[in-house]
């Protein structure tokens, strides 16, 4: 199983204790990615693995290069190694299902034209609890036609698939794009190959607030993610032309229609207001985009609604 972490020490020791716990009929090996942290991560993991040198291989960069090239590298060692099956978990994450693997590889190993399983999630927000995530959405089966809707979503830390699919990804291209994080574009491409799973068990934990990839933070960041996705997009759109199609006209109108979302998240008057005032196209038009737009007009109403709405929400 692959764990990439850099710069985690508060959590990372929970994320391999929770892989140690796992009951499973099959060996597990856990494999490490620790992307020259500057802080106590690589020395947590260097423990690790000299008290569990059968269970765990660690590959520890000499520079920090990111946390898809970290991936990568871990992913292809996996590959190299001849393991059979694959489970993604961040270093801030962790499982709390002791028999998580156990019902996966059950699953898959009964159930040959599947190649990926993935569940339910718990959401910590800033270390406290938050909620069961559960969803009620989830798709399962061959999901290619409608990948990237709603009910195709996959939380990575609860991910586990065959380790074949990974020779349908060229993660270089991933590295190229610039993308963020490796999860999205390579779960969409394994849809094209494979039937997903679905089980309803909560069997991980997904940790959001802090300094994660995509676990909130700060304006700037969910921006920043923002701008990641369209990449996301256009790539996809390089690689499937036939299903995606990407223009910077529909492209811009995704990113202001997403930016003014954010702005109200935050309580952003100015954002949301630069935004409607350079006006933007919207090929279908909702009245809640038409609200949001009036609102961001005015800052009186503005606030209104962000304090009904948003003010108090925890993302």
């Amino acid at each position: 199983m692959c764990i990439a972490t850099y710069n985690e020490e508060k959590y990372v020791s929970q994320a391999i204790d929770s892989v140690l716990a796992q009951k499973c009929s099959s060996e597990i090996h856990i494999y490490i990615g620790q992307d020259a942290s500057t802080d106590g991560t690589g020395d947590i993991c260097e423990k690790y693995a000299a008290e569990h040198p059968d269970q765990i291989t660690l590959i520890t960069q000499e520079q920090n290069k990111g946390l898809v090239a970290n991936t990568k590298d871990v992913l292809e060692k996996i590959v190299s190694d001849g393991c059979e099956y694959v489970a993604m978990l961040d270093g801030d994450d962790f499982w709390i299902d002791d028999l998580k693997l156990q019902k996966q590889l059950s699953f898959l190993q009964q159930n040959p034209d599947y190649g990926f399983v993935h569940t339910n999630q718990r959401i910590l927000y800033n270390d406290t609890l938050y909620k069961d995530d559960i969803r009620k959405d989830a798709v399962s089966g061959n999901l290619w036609n409608i990948a990237g809707q709603k009910g195709t979503a996959i939380a990575n830390c609860t991910a586990f698939f065959r380790t074949e699919l990974l020779r349908y990804c060229d993660m270089q291209d991933f590295i190229d794009y610039e993308f963020k994080s490796a999860d999205y574009p390579m779960y969409i491409i394994f849809m094209k190959h494979t039937k997903f799973q679905f089980l309803p068990d909560v069997t991980a934990v997904w940790r959001r607030g802090h300094c994660s990839v995509s676990g909130g933070g700060s304006e700037e960041k969910q921006i920043a993610f923002l701008e990641n996705g369209i990449q996301m997009w256009k790539y996809l759109a390089h690689l499937f032309p036939d299903k995606w199609t990407y223009s910077e006209k529909n492209g811009d109108s995704w990113r202001r229609i997403m930016k003014l979302k954010i702005a109200f998240r935050y309580g952003d008057y100015e954002l949301a207001n630069e935004i409607v005032r350079k006006g933007f196209y919207i090929e279908q038009d909702s009245l809640p985009q038409k609200l949001k737009r009036l609102c961001a007009r005015n800052r009186l109403l503005f606030t209104i609604i962000y304090n009904l709405k948003y003010k108090k929400k925890v993302y």
